[in-house]
C-alpha cells in the first residue's frame, strides 16, 4: 500500500470533507444499491453538499471507542501485526483519482501486507459464514483503490462475540464495482441524480427545502401512476383510520371507567389509562389511552 497515494488531514472536520471529493468504501454499496443504510441519492446528495452531515450519534460513538479494542483482539487472536494507526488517513486510487478508501488497519505481518476492516454491531443474524454482502461490497472497493491483495474483516456483536474473517480480492467484481461508480460518478458531474427510493422520503424535503415562489413545472406523464397509486393508498389509509376508530370506540364503550379490559379465552389485555404526553404543545396535556397488552 503505496504512501504516495495516501493523504493525511490534520483533523476529523478536514478528512471529511476531503471524502466528498469522490466515493469511498461506505458509497460502494449504495451506489449499487445494496446498503441498508444509504441511498444512491443519498449519496448524491452528500457529495454535492445538498444534504446536511448526517449528525453523529451513540452507535457512532461506541463504534469509534471500540474500534481500536477490536482490532487489538484481532492481533491477538491470528498473530498477526497490524501497522501503527494513522487517523485522518485518505487513500486515492493511483489511476482513477475520483476512488477513495480510508481503511481501518493494515496489516504487515505476515507478508503480503493486507488490510483490516472493524465492525460492532448489537445485529446477529446478518454474520454468519461471511460478512452480510454490503460489508463485502465496502471491503473490495478498499482493495480496489490501496491495490493489496487481501484482507480480513473483523466484529464484535452485542458487545461479547468476536469474529473474524480472511477476504481474498475478486477482481471480477472489483471491475464490474469500478465500472458501476465511474458512472454514477459521471452522473454526479452532470448534475444528474439518481432514481429516487422510498428511502429517499425525507432526503428530498431536504435537498429542496426552498421554494421558487409563483413558479410551476409540467410534470411527466408517468406522475398520473404515482398520482393514482397515491390517491388509491390515501384512500386505504382513510379506510383502515375508520375500521381502527370504530373498533377502538366500541372497547372503550366497553371499558367504561375501567383501566383494563381482558378478551375472551385469554387472547389479550386492552388497557385505557390517562397518561402525560409532555412533548405535546400543551406540556401538562394529559388524557387517557387505548394500548393492548399482553
Amino acid at each position: 500500500m503505496a504512501d504516495d497515494t495516501r493523504t493525511v488531514y490534520p483533523d476529523r472536520a478536514s478528512w471529511l470533507l476531503a471524502r466528498r471529493s469522490g466515493l469511498g468504501s461506505s458509497d460502494a454499496a449504495a451506489i449499487l444499491g445494496l446498503s441498508p443504510f444509504v441511498t444512491p441519492l443519498a449519496v448524491y446528495a452528500d457529495k454535492l453538499g445538498l444534504s446536511e452531515e448526517m449528525p453523529d450519534n451513540e452507535r457512532l460513538e461506541w463504534g469509534r471507542r471500540l474500534e481500536p479494542v477490536v482490532a487489538e483482539k484481532y492481533s491477538e487472536v491470528t498473530e498477526r501485526t497490524l501497522a501503527p494507526y494513522v487517523p485522518f488517513a485518505v487513500f486515492r486510487h493511483a489511476t482513477i483519482a475520483f476512488l477513495l478508501a480510508t481503511p481501518d488497519r493494515q496489516v504487515v505481518a505476515p507478508s503480503p501486507d493486507g488490510l483490516l476492516e472493524v465492525k460492532t454491531t448489537g445485529v446477529t443474524g446478518e454474520w454468519g459464514d461471511e460478512p452480510p454482502l454490503y460489508v463485502l461490497i465496502q471491503f473490495q472497493h478498499q482493495l480496489a483503490v490501496t491495490g493489496l491483495s487481501w484482507g480480513s474483516i473483523a466484529v464484535l456483536i452485542g458487545g461479547q462475540r468476536f469474529f473474524w474473517y480472511d477476504v481474498p480480492r475478486d477482481d471480477r467484481f472489483i471491475a464490474l464495482l469500478i465500472e458501476r461508480e465511474a458512472l454514477f460518478w459521471e452522473r454526479l458531474q452532470r448534475l444528474e441524480p439518481p432514481a429516487v427510493l422510498p428511502a429517499d422520503h425525507a432526503l428530498l424535503s431536504a435537498i429542496y427545502r426552498q421554494e421558487a415562489p409563483g413558479t410551476a413545472v409540467a410534470l411527466p406523464q408517468e406522475a398520473l401512476d404515482w398520482d393514482r397509486a397515491r390517491r388509491e393508498a390515501m384512500t386505504r389509509i382513510d379506510e383502515a383510520t375508520l375500521v381502527k376508530e370504530e373498533a377502538e370506540a366500541r372497547l372503550k364503550a366497553c371499558l367504561k371507567e375501567a383501566v383494563v379490559g381482558t378478551l375472551p379465552g385469554g387472547a389479550g389485555r386492552y388497557r385505557w389509562a390517562t397518561e402525560r404526553r409532555p412533548a405535546y404543545s400543551v406540556a401538562e396535556w394529559s388524557g387517557r389511552v387505548l394500548r393492548r397488552v399482553k
